[in-house]
Order: structure tokens, then C-alpha cells, then sequence
């Protein structure tokens, strides 16, 4: 009669046991899965890794329906002589490490502005191009029919005057005789493939390009 009590208290010490190991495992893989990658973590989270995936592979649509997978940007190169392209330059990378080391300031309202730019350009290419499949235009004439109609839109020339006026503040605008301008979109790795993706993915088009002879 006195064993009943006393194996039943064995019994609760175990499953109390058993369930602050298993908390303190949680805790500690939860700790080890979100620290930054390094020679040491990667070491780690061979084991914390596969624990934790277990339960959800964390991805940005488990907080919305329909989320941003990529940043658009608008990037340039100059012609400085018959052949000669420099690199090319993202014009708000300034602003969005200025304004990421800094939040109160201006620098959102330069990136949002440099955003806008962007998004209005693409969705007036993409309007033109359903325009022109719903015609006649056969498929090899339709990027260059196209870009040949966005030269003529405002977009364009919005996107135009933001890409001079910034070369314009550069030391290469002297020597500059044409400027080239792409749309590029940025998609990073997502969480959960940070440890197999190790460069984001670029896609890129090159909009007609800025003859310079204005300067003449």
C-alpha cells in the first residue's frame, strides 16, 4: 500500500524530468537556428537545424498572402569612350545604408522616391507589352516595339531626369557621353534556404539608353 505513492511520485519527478530537458533543448536549437552563420554556427546547426525545420519551414507567407519576394532597383553605367562602360552603380545604396544606420531622417523619402520611380517605369513597360500582345505585333518586334513606345511616356522621362541629375552629381558626368539604365530585381535567399543560397538572384533589363548631347 505505502509503494503506490511512492512510485507515482517517481512517475511526476520523471515526466518533470523529461519535460524541462525538453524545454531546455527547444530553447537552446530555437537560439542556435537564428544566430549568424559562421564556421562555428554551421558546425551547430547541422543539429538544431533539422529540429527545428521539423515544425515549419519559416517563409515570408506565413505573415502575409501576397508578400514582396524581391527589391526593385534602378541601376546605371556611363560611356566614357567608344567602348569604354564604367561598372554599375545602385544610385540609392548611400541613402538605404545612411537611412539603416539611421532611421529618423530624410533618407526614406529619397528611397521611397527612388522606389516609386521604378515600380511606375516597370508598370507602364508591362501595360505596353499587354497593349501591344493584343494586337497585331508579332513576338520577335514586341520588346522592341516596346521600348520604343515607354520612350515616349512620362515614366521614361521621369526615369530619365532622376538618372542624369544623379550622374550629374558624380565626377564621371564631364566624360560622359551616353548613360545606360536597367531595371534590376533582387530576390535574397529566404530563411529557411540561407544555409543552401548563397548569393540573391539578379534579373535584369536595360532600358533604351541616354545619348548625352545635350553637353554640346
Amino acid at each position: 500500500m505505502g509503494s503506490a505513492p511512492l512510485s507515482r511520485c517517481k512517475l511526476d519527478h520523471l515526466i518533470c524530468a523529461f519535460a524541462l530537458s525538453w524545454a531546455t533543448f527547444h530553447i537552446v536549437a530555437t537560439i542556435l537556428y537564428h544566430l549568424p552563420l559562421n564556421p562555428l554556427t554551421n558546425n551547430i546547426q547541422c543539429i538544431s537545424g533539422p529540429y527545428i525545420d521539423s515544425f515549419f519551414s519559416q517563409d515570408w507567407r506565413m505573415f502575409a498572402p501576397d508578400p514582396a519576394r524581391s527589391s526593385k532597383k534602378l541601376w546605371y553605367r556611363v560611356r566614357t569612350g567608344i567602348n569604354e562602360w564604367s561598372e554599375w552603380y545602385d544610385p540609392a545604396e548611400s541613402s538605404l545604408q545612411a537611412y539603416q544606420y539611421w532611421r529618423v531622417t530624410y533618407r526614406g523619402q529619397i528611397l521611397w522616391l527612388h522606389h516609386s520611380i521604378v515600380t511606375n517605369l516597370l508598370r507602364k513597360y508591362d501595360a505596353i507589352g499587354i497593349e501591344l500582345a493584343a494586337s497585331n505585333v508579332s513576338a520577335a518586334q514586341l520588346q522592341t516595339a516596346s521600348m520604343r513606345l515607354l520612350e515616349l511616356s512620362s515614366e521614361y522621362e521621369v526615369a530619365r531626369r532622376y538618372i542624369v541629375d544623379v550622374v550629374r552629381e558624380t565626377n564621371q558626368f564631364n566624360a560622359a557621353s551616353e548613360i545606360e539604365f536597367a531595371y534590376v530585381s533582387v530576390s535574397p535567399p529566404q530563411f529557411s534556404n540561407r544555409r543552401t543560397s548563397e548569393l540573391p538572384q539578379l534579373n535584369y533589363f536595360v532600358f533604351p539608353s541616354i545619348k548625352l548631347d545635350f553637353k554640346k
